[in-house]
C-alpha cells in the first residue's frame, strides 16, 4: 500500500504493541479504527518521544479528501477530533467508512496520545495499575510466608515417609513389646535377644519423637 498523501510505500510495523502501517517519508499512520483507543491508552512510548514526534514530524492538516490506501476506491471522510485538555485545538482524522481504516497525518497520533496521558482518565488508569501491582506484591509475600510455614509437601520425595514416622515408631514399639511378652523370653538369657530388643526400642522412640516434632 502507498501513502495517501505522498505516495511513498507504507511500512508494516508494530506500534505500541499493535500492527500499523507507517509512511517513512511523512510519518503518517494507517490503522484499523478499533486500534485507536488501544494505542491511545498504551504507555510504551515515553512522553519525551511523543513530544518529539508531535513537533518534529507534524505536517499540515489536509483539507482535501484522500483515497483509502486499503480499498483504493472509497474516499476517506473527515472527522474532527478535539483534544480533551486543549478544547480549542483539533485535527481532521481521515476515516474510510468501507474498511474502517483511519489515517493520521504526521504528528497527529502523537498529539492524541499526549492529550490522553494528561487526562484524568489516564492518571486514574496509572493509579489503578500501581494499586493492583502493590496488592499483588503483598499477596505474593503472604503466600511465601504461608509456604515457608507449611510442612514438607506431600509430593516431595520421601515426604510420605516422614508423615508416617509416628506410626512406624509406634509399630516398632508395639512389636518390641509383644516380643518381650512372649513366654520364656526372660528365661532365655542369650545376649542376642537383648541386642535385638534394645535397638528396636530406641529406634521406635526416636522415630515417634521426630515425627511428632515435625507435626
Amino acid at each position: 500500500m502507498d501513502c495517501p498523501t505522498c505516495k511513498t510505500e507504507l511500512v508494516n510495523e508494530q506500534y505500541e504493541g499493535h500492527p500499523v502501517f507507517r509512511c517513512p517519508a511523512c510519518s503518517g499512520y494507517l490503522m484499523k479504527r478499533q486500534r485507536m483507543a488501544q494505542i491511545q491508552s498504551n504507555r510504551e512510548t515515553s512522553s519525551e518521544q511523543l513530544e518529539h514526534h508531535a513537533e518534529k514530524r507534524a505536517t499540515t492538516d489536509r483539507t482535501d479528501l484522500i483515497r483509502c490506501p486499503r480499498c483504493r476506491v472509497q474516499r476517506m471522510n473527515k472527522e474532527k477530533v478535539h483534544f480533551d485538555q486543549r478544547p480549542d485545538e483539533s485535527f481532521q482524522l481521515d476515516v474510510c467508512r468501507k474498511c474502517q481504516m483511519v489515517w493520521f497525518d504526521g504528528g497527529e497520533l502523537a498529539k492524541l496520545q499526549l492529550d490522553y496521558e494528561s487526562s484524568i482518565k489516564a492518571i486514574d488508569q496509572v493509579e489503578r495499575q500501581q494499586l493492583a501491582q502493590g496488592l499483588s506484591e503483598d499477596r505474593k509475600e503472604q503466600l511465601e510466608e504461608r509456604i515457608a510455614a507449611m510442612p514438607m509437601a506431600s509430593n516431595t520425595p520421601g515426604a510420605h515417609l516422614i508423615n508416617l514416622w509416628p506410626w512406624i515408631g509406634a509399630g516398632i514399639l508395639l512389636t518390641t513389646t509383644l516380643i518381650l511378652l512372649l513366654p520364656g523370653f526372660f528365661d532365655n538369657s542369650k545376649t542376642a535377644n537383648y541386642l535385638l530388643v534394645i535397638p528396636s526400642l530406641l529406634l521406635g522412640l526416636a522415630l515417634g519423637l521426630i515425627g511428632l516434632l515435625r507435626h
